[in-house]
C-alpha cells in the first residue's frame, strides 16, 4: 500500500478520531484531543504530551521525543519557537503556543523511500472521517 502523508490542517480545528501509534511497536503516542495542527507530514501538538517521553537535549531549546514504550525516536520538543524559512509555516508556528512538540507521521529515507515513524490507530471509519474534515 502506498504510503501518503496526512492532509493539512488548520489550527485548532477538529482533529477527532485521529489518533497516533508509535509505528515500532503500536503503543498510543498521542491522542486526537493533543493535536494542534497537521502541516507538510508532521503533527504540532499541545504540551507536555501523555504518552510520549521527552529526553537527550539537543541545543537546550529542542528535546528528542520518544515512545515511552520502545523508545523509538518519533518528533521534537520545542521549548521556542524554531526558526523557518518558509512563510507558511511561520504562519502556522506563530498560531502555537510553545512549548510544543512536532511528532513525525512519514519520514523520508537518504535513498528516497518513505516510511512511517507513527501509524494511526482506532477504527477505520472514524480515521477516515477524522483526516476528510
Amino acid at each position: 500500500q502506498e504510503l501518503r502523508p496526512l492532509p493539512n490542517t488548520r489550527p485548532n480545528s477538529s482533529h477527532y478520531g485521529i489518533n497516533l501509534g508509535c509505528a515500532r511497536c503500536g503503543a498510543l503516542v498521542l491522542r486526537d484531543e493533543e493535536i494542534v495542527a497537521i502541516k507538510n507530514g508532521s503533527v504540532w501538538t499541545k504540551s507536555p504530551l501523555e504518552f510520549a517521553c521527552v529526553s537527550e537535549s539537543k541545543n537546550g531549546s529542542e528535546i528528542d521525543v520518544r515512545c515511552e514504550e520502545c523508545n523509538n525516536h518519533i518528533g521534537t520538543h520545542y521549548l521556542r519557537r524554531p526558526a523557518s524559512r518558509d512563510p507558511s509555516m511561520d504562519e502556522l508556528l506563530c498560531t502555537i503556543t510553545f512549548p510544543a512538540s512536532k511528532i513525525m507521521y512519514l519520514r523520508q529515507s537518504s535513498s528516497g523511500n518513505l516510511f512511517n515513524k507513527t501509524v494511526l490507530l482506532g477504527e477505520e471509519d472514524i480515521i477516515r472521517k477524522g483526516i476528510s474534515n
